[in-house]
């Protein structure tokens, strides 16, 4: 069981121009007690048209 569930996560600046980098607005609950300030999250990529879908983590972030 996961101590953080995500509720819901929000794409900004939709559509954007092809350079921009994403923005994403995550709400998120905890549901126990946190050691640590802050949560590292680190979102995954799932891309691939060709062979199927591959996931490769990207950048982590503190929220």
């Amino acid at each position: 069981m996961s101590a953080v569930n995500i509720t819901n996560v929000t794409v900004l600046d939709n559509p954007a121009a092809f350079l921009k980098p994403f923005q994403f607005e995550i709400s998120y609950e905890c549901l126990t007690p946190l050691k640590d300030d802050g949560i590292w999250i680190e979102p995954a990529v799932v891309a691939s048209a060709f062979k199927g879908a591959f996931t490769a983590p990207s950048a982590t972030a503190c929220v």
